[in-house]
């Protein structure tokens, strides 16, 4: 996982696992773009979790020098960049299973929130040792939290029977029940424009956009991804835009606008076929193998079917797990992969790569 951070354009962090998260030690890598070289990511710091795997990160939306991280092991930690102690400040072991997904309230920002493959969500303040309150899914795993941009008590999770789940902190249980994939629902985030549009991604190979307001039917399905869509994220500067990474190496950029005038009738007539009907494409192949130094190979084409358009893609060397864009540069956008790299991609007004920012890392 990688996420830029929120109170440095320069800096991000990504976190990384050995053995694919099955066994070892998991590392939180603190980098920064050169500020003279603007080609190079240089390593401010880093630090291991010798208990797990660590699969997913959020900085601190109060403190630029700390930031959370989800482990393998069941713990959930919270970490001081600023300092060389190897040992987090905080580690709370709540959850009886992996944690798969951690994300900091900004809006709110003094909780947290943690998903697990236990079938909880817990939230957390960094300076109570137990959790305020524990969500639960009745066993069902879960592969991603995040909270709204728009209501500092609403967020929605992606579980493994295909569902996004909408739920609110004052409230025990689920508000709202999406059935969005035939597959895994891998991820899921909020418009950053609109408090009724939300974007879910799954193993199905489909990125799905969703009004709230009429859950029975997608407004959007955008298609061309051949293997599961790992990280589906929105814009937070340009509406309709989405960013996504899948394990056919890929990392996309779409533009999921749907057709003028469509409504609620609409998307019910519009309701897209199967996928199995969908005619999902396989990528161009690559005109080239590219490396550190090339911008990679750019594909064209792909829609979706109520109007989105795919606006072009790059690729890892092998699957492509982790997305972010930045807050800062409307541009820019970051990726991770098991080739053990980071990639902070700029992107140019059309939306293709222009150049690339990369450094190798010991884990995926």
């Amino acid at each position: 996982s990688v996420e830029l951070s929120p109170f440095d354009e320069r800096r991000l962090a990504v976190v990384t696992c050995e053995n694919f998260g099955a066994s070892g030690e998991g590392q939180v890598h603190i980098l920064e773009l050169d500020a003279v070289e603007s080609t190079q990511l240089n390593e401010v710091v880093s630090f291991t979790n010798s208990s797990g795997g660590l699969s997913d990160c959020s900085w601190s939306e109060v403190n630029q020098n700390q930031i959370i991280t989800a482990s393998t092991d069941g713990s959930v930690s919270l970490w001081d960049v600023s300092g060389s102690d190897d040992d987090p400040l905080c580690r709370w072991m709540d959850h009886s299973m992996a944690v798969v997904s951690v994300d900091w309230n900004i809006i709110e920002k003094t909780t947290f929130l943690s998903a697990s493959l236990d079938g909880t969500i817990k939230l957390w303040r960094p300076d109570m040792f137990d959790p305020l309150t524990t969500f639960s899914t009745n066993n069902l795993p879960l592969n991603n939290v995040i909270w709204s941009p728009h209501h500092p008590e609403a967020f929605a999770t992606s579980l493994v029977d295909g569902c996004i789940r909408l739920w609110d902190t004052r409230q025990a249980n689920q508000t709202v029940t999406i059935a969005a994939h035939n597959d895994e629902a891998l991820s899921v985030d909020y418009d950053k424009f609109s408090e009724h549009l939300i974007v879910s991604a799954g193993a199905d190979r489909s990125i799905r956009t969703w009004d709230l307001r009429f859950p029975s039917a997608p407004v959007n399905i955008l298609v061309g991804h051949s293997y599961i869509v790992k990280r589906a994220k929105c814009h937070p500067q340009i509406p309709f835009v989405i960013g996504s990474v899948s394990h056919d190496m890929s990392v996309r950029v779409w533009d999921s606008k749907p057709l003028p005038g469509l409504t609620k009738p609409e998307y019910e007539a519009n309701n897209l076929p199967s996928q199995n009907e969908s005619g999902i494409d396989r990528p161009t192949k690559p005109s080239h193998q590219h490396n550190d130094h090339d911008a990679g190979n750019i594909n064209y084409g792909g829609r979706g079917d109520n109007g989105g358009q795919h606006l072009g893609c790059v690729s890892h060397g092998d699957f492509a797990t982790g997305f972010d864009f930045s807050l800062f540069a409307a541009e820019r956008l970051a990726t991770c992969g098991w080739d053990r790299k980071v990639i902070v991609w700029d992107i140019n007004l059309n939306y293709l790569v222009d150049k690339k920012k990369s450094r190798s890392l010991n884990s995926p």
